[in-house]
């Protein structure tokens, strides 16, 4: 038996259970509450209906099936098909409102089908069902059920349906057959194709090997013992990792790719299934005109529906693995821009609520979706490369309590940093700041060359991203990285990194053979400290600056600049101002370890802040202990 909810009254249904909570809670704090609705001398018995507190502490409606002498008694929920043992003390009467509604569980079985002892379904049945039912998320799918029949019901109210359930292409009972997890009723048998023809001889002989393909293939599908479809497997694979000229010109005549395909996601043995993938994957890497044999059987259709077997975690994996792999293939990954299945299920999979995620998987799904948004266009891929997705991988990193479990999410979110349209959403506040608290937490040489790769990318694009990293120490960090002891091609990437936030000047000529004085190299870049005050007319910044000049110093009407060097420190900064100042009537005054700069505001009144964005900076903070006097 399975129950399914209409799809136009689930809305009708999320009501009603908001308003049994209401309800509920309204007895809980007025005695009379539930009872003033419902008939005050009804008594609960055998075939009643009321309300049931669940298991998952939340009230239902439910139906009595035994009798309340023991104190506890069975009941069914009308609108789940749930069957639980509860206290009589958690039952309630049902409140006239609450019963308009009519029950929604319907009472349905699945046509054409029977499990193999005719009697009772595995687990692995219903675990099978589940999985064809929802996402990989956990959302629930919307499905299509034709009614082939009406039968008694059991437990629900009203009629039992038979019906064939479909979701797309996918038929539930051919999907149960072709998994191993039932089998056609007897009267039946027409109406379930079968996914591989069984052998019609145990031994067979052939001209060659490649004609050898669908017979292996039918055996590991059908093999129940596990010796005997890991040894047909291995020789499969010993087949297809022959590498000899015109190796896939004969698989391609022979048509024997199409069987091997068919298999994926159908083998009970994870072994096999997994030495048969891997065949595959490779017979993809090394031949063009086999990925396009695999791209018109939908193989990547084969490899999303592996990835939402949630009760098989070996065969999610074995897929995320091949993907993976394939997604460096051009011709795969253009594929996806036709076909974005697999591309929804591992977005799914990356924030999946209903279940923790294997971290070897995610590793794989991470990697697979780091690679998508590499090689893809932005229509492809776009939800990757969100707002939501970077702010959601910023949640999931704070959870994290070790660098392999901040791996994964580190690979990804280098590859979103490498898009020039996710820096706006990186460059904010929080996320620098997480950024920087990683890369001096990490001591993983893998997570520390994603941290640096998506600063680099920032600094690359944006001169105003690279002040900003400066200002927040990045350079710090790198030297203390560096100096720690990093290795290849983390190195690399903070040599790099530390190259294009330092700046050195250039050397001058020699004229006409005269020696020049050569100019300080500069060995780092500070942002210097900075408080400052104000009044109704002036603002003054005392600026930590050593021997600056004055001509080290810009002021127009909206920004001040400064870029000043002493013993190979040069300490610059450039800011734009909160509203408009005269130049002409700001002045600067330097001194041997400070330099004040008085700026005349255009129009009186006291400024909110300093600068125009809405950043606060380390080194700028008012100056409390000399407020300029008015």
């Amino acid at each position: 038996l399975l129950y399914v909810h209409k799809w136009e009254n689930f809305e009708l249904l999320k009501k009603l259970e908001t308003r049994i909570v209401e309800v509920v809670q309204q007895k809980i704090e007025d005695d009379e509450g539930v009872r003033c609705k419902a008939d005050a001398d009804i008594e609960l018995e055998k075939g009643s209906v009321c309300l049931a507190l669940s298991t998952d502490d939340r009230w239902y409606r439910a139906k009595i099936l035994t009798d309340l002498s023991a104190g506890q008694c069975g009941v069914f929920f009308l609108d789940y098909g749930d069957r639980e043992h509860v206290s009589k003390d958690n039952l309630r009467p049902l409140p006239r409102e609450l019963a308009e509604l009519p029950c929604q569980a319907i009472e349905c079985e699945l046509a054409y089908i029977q499990p193999h002892d005719k009697e009772n379904w595995k687990k692995d049945s219903v675990d099978a069902i589940c999985d064809l039912s929802y996402y990989v998320d956990g959302n629930k799918k919307k499905l299509f059920a034709k009614v082939i029949n009406r039968r008694d019901q059991n437990f629900g109210i009203g009629q039992k349906l038979v019906v064939d359930i479909y979701e797309d292409s996918v038929r539930f009972s051919q999907e149960l057959v072709w998994r191993h997890m039932a089998v056609c009723a007897a009267e039946e048998s027409d109406t379930i194709e079968d996914l591989l023809k069984k052998p019609a001889l145990k031994n067979q002989l052939f001209f060659n090997l490649w004609d050898k393909i669908p017979y292996l293939c039918s055996n590991i599908y059908l093999c129940e013992i596990h010796s005997d479809a890991v040894q047909q497997a291995s020789e499969l694979r010993n087949i297809l990792s022959t590498r000899y000229e015109w190796w896939d010109r004969n698989l391609l005549q022979r048509e024997v790719m199409p069987s091997v395909i068919k298999v994926v996601g159908y083998i009970p043995d994870i072994e096999a299934h997994d030495i048969l993938l891997g065949c595959l994957v490779s017979c993809c890497v090394d031949s063009d005109s086999l990925t396009e044999v695999a791209i018109t059987e939908n193989f990547a259709l084969r490899l999303a529906a592996c990835m939402e077997q949630v009760s098989r975690p070996g065969i999610q994996y074995q897929a995320a693995q091949a993907v993976a792999n394939l997604i460096n293939l051009k011709r795969f990954s253009d594929s996806l821009t036709s076909n974005c299945c697999l591309v929804n299920v591992l977005r799914q999979f990356l924030f999946q609520s209903n279940s923790p995620v294997d971290l070897e998987i995610l590793k794989c799904v991470c990697s697979a979706s780091a690679r998508l948004i590499q090689v893809t266009e932005d229509s492809v891929c776009a939800e990757f490369k969100s707002a939501q997705m970077i702010h959601d991988i910023f949640t999931l990193l704070k959870q994290t309590s070790s660098d392999t479990e901040r791996e994964p999410w580190l690979e990804l979110l280098a590859a979103i940093a490498s898009c020039e349209s996710s820096h706006k959403c990186l460059m904010r506040e929080a996320h620098v700041a997480a950024i920087l608290e990683l890369l001096v937490l990490c001591s993983c040489g893998k997570c520390l060359f994603y941290l640096m790769s998506v600063c680099q990318f920032l600094v690359q694009r944006s001169r105003r991203h690279k002040l900003i990293l400066l200002e927040n120490k990045l350079l710090v960090i790198l030297n203390d990285l560096e100096a720690g002891g990093l290795r290849s091609p983390s190195l690399e990437v903070c040599k790099q990194l530390q190259a294009e936030l330092t700046l050195t000047l250039p050397q001058p000529e020699n004229l006409a053979g005269v020696p020049v004085q050569h100019a300080t190299a500069v060995e780092k870049i500070v942002c210097p400290s900075i408080t400052w005050s104000q009044n109704c007319f002036r603002l003054v910044l005392n600026i930590k600056v050593r021997d600056a000049k004055v001509e080290d110093f810009f002021i127009s009407n909206s920004r001040i600049c400064c870029r000043s060097i002493y013993a190979g420190v040069q300490s610059e900064f450039d800011w734009e101002l909160y509203d408009s100042i005269s130049s002409a009537q700001s002045k600067v005054s330097v001194y041997a370890s400070y330099s004040l700069v008085s700026l005349r505001k255009q129009t009186e009144g006291i400024w909110s802040r300093l600068l125009k964005q809405k950043v606060k900076l380390p080194n700028l903070s008012l100056d409390f202990e000399h407020p300029y006097d008015s």
